[in-house]
């Protein structure tokens, strides 16, 4: 009775929640409970071994992803799962995130529209866009340390738009494994089903949609009902991991078992007959005729595709590999008259190749498909054949016309690096990697003068990788050994790579789940790392150890006690992002939100990501990251400014479009489905109503901007938050649109303006004018030569005249481009700081979004904080000490945050700020070349970014501020002889009689040091420019002939 009122229980729970199965909720540990049920017993018989099975497997397939890629079938589990989490760690995690998948893809699945789905090493899923150009939409899942999060499958509801998927999940915190699902609409979670025996390896439904198959590692095999809200089949079913299970029309269900059983069960889930494989012939994959008459199953072991009749299980043929090629036929589909398989099946070079039978003619050919591991295939509804791979991968074949479409990884590839290019210089500043597999494709990264080059000179302070004698069964083995001493490493974990100094004096190891540190046969420490260290290595100085990880990272630690100091990722594009263990980061143009926190949010609600975009205006400070590894100490902050508690404690208002207005012609938006690709409209003005929903951060500054530029920054004040019955606040904004193109986002900070919502609304709108009007020229030229504060403040030579300059040759070079040109000069008592906020703000009024503003700064200038304050005419400097002058100059200068939200007020996106300061007198502090141009590096990349403008910078010293070049600083020199047209004409420049923006940054980030060193050889001035936009803009004509 009492085992009764249990089920019922367990029953009536599940009719809440989980929406992507049909309303059937999840409960925890269900075969606790069920296991004294008269009907389990029936059909299942009496208690099973629930324990993960261990069989062991051969070293080929034990490798996660070996130098030849092969499958992966083992389980990764945490090292103790008999004591479990009581939740998920909700400590921020850092994750890379650059749109695409970063480690192996396990599986693809289908959605009913036809869009593909994927589930990845990197404890992510993707749901991918029919466009190859767009990004997909993430959906994360709760992750743990080590294998805790790693999605193995994935399967979609053929009814609804929802899907489920499975991996290494759960098994931290209940000792079993989940199985999460997922809102496809929005990418959110659903709920899960708990209590799975074993690690999640098999995802399907039914073709009808009513129920859904759960495989595990552990080879047991649990079906839902979701319309009758029970459970058909729960128990153990095999003696080893269950690999592949698919129902038929007619409601039967085939599941395949690495202990070689193939069964096939009947609609009421009564096992009607097996098949048992040989030896070293193990099933993986298997597809389905379109006649659900025959079955193709592949094998682990060999080359080889078994095919079988479905009435009996009986084999009817099989299908082989070429002889020459090696490796194995893992995956399996059928397409009308034709059997396609792949896996690690290829050639001797690494390529892998996809081979076809047609099983009327027997002809059969082949297809160059991926580098590594074909993981998966499945056909599409349109004839074609999707697949993914280890590298990652995701791609498209069209066996009609044999055309292949792919997105590969954006990564970089570690495995094996140490064979080619990788070494670190003797103070740890200076890297030199591949981008590709074996270290091939090298790089040098410098963190000195931030730069990455193809070509670099040969250094003898570089020291690569040394293997030493001592160590024994390091590579991708699990029994390593120094001077016969056995090296500990973690469960299911093996040594991927190795580096000494000194033979075995000092030795890092680097694994699958972690990295040791060994002196003189002593072990110093051991500390996990996020994904396999691929290859390993120490500085000459003995300071720094270097691992190069799965994650396509880079990562510095110390060799004292571990700590890490440093990581870097860098795209296969060459954008890159540094960053340090207390969230400050460094990046290039253009990789911004390259990496990001995932939070936990308990067991059953979807994490939360906060990309560093989000949090750029307080994180971003490369004055900060050289300091990680040349001082070699923690970057200090307060407690509650470290990026793991901001991220974890602020949070962002939620944003939703409401409507969307045309002359006063609106149209509701009650879904994200609903908000149009791109809508064509005959006004230079939309109004969008969005609502905001305080997350317990409360509603801060909502940015909205088009195509990049901030067009307008507001703080919402009390009594504007008119809320609805969700208890959202309605806010209604006027957008004016430019000709053309116009993207149109939205977002919200919470209430300490500490992060934001990301682009939380995003508006694709054509402006449709037929005559665009002609730009004006807006030309602000700031100069200031002599001060109030003359006692403070040295006298400068130039900056007048450089003003000036800026106007004069901007007037004269404006043919063809602009139709009026205003020029306004404030110049020394001029330029007083309450002058230079009124003329933008007059500029702001008056202006188009097609127009063009140049706002040059010439004076004296520094960065506190890495922020920077611009001094105008009137600035004050009393005090007696450093402090006290800081807080003068944060009180009356043009701080970064005024001219930040001055910018933001302009409704042209075409702004070019140009800034050319003296750092002399009181702001020549003493420091390296590193710390002033990465102060500069600081506060113009963070106005780039926060305003969607052109800034470019060069921050001069005394002996150039007063010697200078024809009357004109340095920094001004150059960039005029590059606004005449040399920017044009030289270094790359494209020679179309105009100067873009892009042209321009080029020319002077060479010139200006070039010119500088002449005056001055101990100085090296560099410039520092960033674009956060969208579209180069042209700033004047060349008057150089062609």
């Amino acid at each position: 009775m009492a085992s009764n009122r249990r089920l019922w229980a367990y029953l009536l729970a599940s009719f809440i929640g989980l929406a992507g199965l049909g309303g059937l909720a999840f409960y925890l540990n269900a075969p606790n409970e069920i296991t004294q049920l008269p009907f389990y017993q029936k059909y299942f018989g009496a208690a099973v071994n629930t324990s993960e099975v261990t069989t062991p497997l051969s070293a080929e397939v034990a490798s996660p992803v070996m130098t030849t890629p092969v499958v992966t079938t083992r389980d990764v589990t945490t090292n103790d799962t008999s004591k479990p989490l009581a939740a998920p760690d909700e400590t921020p995690i850092p994750r890379p995130e650059t749109g695409l998948h970063t480690a192996a893809i396990n599986q693809v699945a289908v959605t009913r529209d036809g869009r593909l789905l994927t589930a990845s090493d990197d404890k992510t899923a993707r749901l991918w866009p029919t466009t190859n150009t767009s990004e997909p939409l993430v959906l994360r899942v709760p992750i743990g340390a080590r294998g805790e999060g790693t999605l193995y499958t994935v399967a979609t509801s053929p009814t609804k738009n929802s899907a489920v998927v499975g991996g290494s999940t759960g098994i931290d915190w209940d000792s079993a494994g989940s199985v999460y699902g997922f809102d496809l609409a929005t990418g959110k979670m659903t709920g899960r089903i708990a209590g799975i025996q074993g690690t999640i390896r098999v995802l399907t439904y039914s073709q009808e949609g009513r129920y859904l198959a759960i495989g595990s590692g552990s080879g047991w095999l649990r079906v839902i009902d979701i319309d009758g809200k029970a459970m058909a089949m729960d128990g153990a079913v095999c003696q080893d991991m269950l690999v592949a299970a698919k129902f038929l029309r007619d409601g039967r269900l085939v599941t395949a078992c690495l202990d070689g059983t193939l069964q096939l069960y009947d609609a009421g889930f009564h096992p009607q007959v097996s098949y048992k494989f040989p030896e070293q012939q193990r099933p993986w994959r298997f597809a389905i005729s379109p006649q659900e008459d025959k079955i193709a199953v592949g094998s682990l072991d060999t080359a080889k595709i078994t095919i079988f009749s479905l009435a009996d299980l009986k084999p009817v043929t099989e299908l082989t590999g070429d002889s020459s090629q090696r490796g194995n036929l893992s995956v399996v589909a059928w397409i009308g008259d034709s059997v396609f398989g792949a896996g690690t099946y290829g050639n001797a070079q690494g390529e892998k190749y996809l081979r076809v039978w047609n099983t009327n003619t027997q002809q059969t050919r082949e297809q160059l498909l991926a580098q590594d591991t074909v993981t998966d295939l499945t056909p599409l509804p349109d004839g074609k054949l999707a697949y993914v791979t280890a590298e990652p991968a995701i791609g498209i074949f069209d066996p009609n016309t044999t055309e292949v479409t792919t997105r590969k990884r954006t990564i970089a590839d570690f495995r094996d690096a140490f064979e080619g290019v990788f070494a670190v210089s003797e103070d740890g500043t200076t890297v030199d990697f591949g981008l590709q597999q074996k270290g091939r494709m090298p790089l040098r990264f410098d963190l000195t003068h931030r730069t990455l080059v193809h070509e670099f000179p040969s250094r003898s302070d570089m020291h690569h990788p040394v293997i030493p004698t001592a160590l024994t069964h390091w590579r991708n083995e699990a029994h390593t050994a120094l001077n016969s001493t056995p090296i500990a490493l973690d469960q299911n974990e093996q040594s991927r790579s190795v580096s000494s100094l000194s033979d075995t004096d000092s030795t890092v190891i680097g694994a699958d789940f972690s990295l040791q540190y060994w002196q003189k046969g002593k072990l110093i420490w051991h500390i996990p790392v996020p994904s396999s260290a691929w290859a390993v290595n120490l500085s000459k100085n003995g300071r720094f150890a270097l691992a190069a990880l799965g994650d396509g990272t880079l990562r510095w630690y110390d060799t004292t006690d571990g700590r890490e100091l440093l990581a870097l990722l860098v795209n296969t594009d060459e954008r890159w992002i540094a960053w340090t263990p207390e969230g400050y980061f460094d990046h290039s143009d253009g990789a911004a939100s390259m990496i990001g926190y995932h939070i936990n949010q308990g067991k059953k609600d979807s994490p939360k990501f906060v990309s560093s975009e989000q949090i750029h205006e307080r994180f971003y400070r490369p004055d900060l990251i050289g300091k990680a590894i040349l001082e070699n100490a923690p970057i200090p902050v307060a407690s509650a400014s470290d990026v793991k508690t901001v991220v974890a404690e602020h949070h962002p208002p939620s944003v939703r479009l409401v409507s969307w207005c045309v002359d006063k012609q609106c149209t509701d938006i009650n879904s994200v489905d609903e908000i149009p690709k791109t809508r064509s409209v005959d006004s230079a003005e939309v109004t969008l109503r969005f609502a905001l929903k305080d997350a317990g951060g409360g509603i801060g500054n909502v940015v909205i901007r088009r195509n990049k530029a901030t067009v307008d920054t507001r703080t919402l004040h009390s009594s504007e938050l008119i809320k609805n019955r969700a208890s959202e606040s309605i806010v209604e904004e006027k957008v004016l649109l430019e000709p053309g193109d116009n993207l149109v986002t939205v977002t919200a900070f919470d209430a300490d303006q500490t992060v934001d919502a990301g682009e939380a609304i995003r508006l694709p709108i054509f402006y449709n004018t037929a005559t665009p009007d002609a730009p004006t020229l807006y030309i602000v030229s700031i100069g200031i030569d002599q001060y109030a504060a003359a006692d403070k403040l040295q006298k400068l030579e130039n900056a007048v005249n450089d003003a000036n300059g800026i106007i004069t040759m901007m007037q004269d070079n404006s043919k063809n481009i602009f139709s009026i040109v205003k020029p306004i000069a404030l110049l020394n008592e001029q330029a007083v700081l309450n002058k230079i906020k009124q003329t933008l703000i007059q500029i702001a009024k008056e202006s188009k979004p097609n127009d063009l503003v140049v706002l040059f700064l010439a004076g004296h200038g520094t960065s506190i904080d890495g922020r920077y304050y611009f001094l105008p005419y009137d600035a004050k400097l009393n005090g007696n000490n450093i402090n006290e002058i800081n807080k003068q100059i944060k009180a009356t200068s043009l701080t970064q945050k005024m001219l930040s939200d001055l910018l933001s007020a302009l409704p042209t996106s075409r702004v070019a700020v140009l800034i050319d300061s003296c750092k002399s007198g009181t702001f020549a502090a003493l420091g390296s070349v590193m710390q002033h141009s990465s102060q500069e590096r600081a506060w113009t990349g963070s106005l780039a970014q926060n305003t969607g403008r052109f800034v470019l910078a060069g921050t001069s010293n005394e002996q150039e501020a007063l010697d200078g070049i024809n009357g004109h600083g340095v920094f001004t020199a150059v960039l005029l002889d590059g606004l005449n047209g040399k920017a044009d004409q030289e270094l790359g420049g494209n020679r179309d009689q105009r100067i873009n923006i892009a042209e321009l940054l080029a020319y002077t980030r060479q010139r200006v040091p070039e010119e500088a060193h002449k005056i001055d050889p101990t100085h090296a001035q560099n410039v520092s420019g960033f674009f956060a936009g969208s579209e180069f803009f042209d700033l004047s004509t060349s008057t150089q002939p062609k």
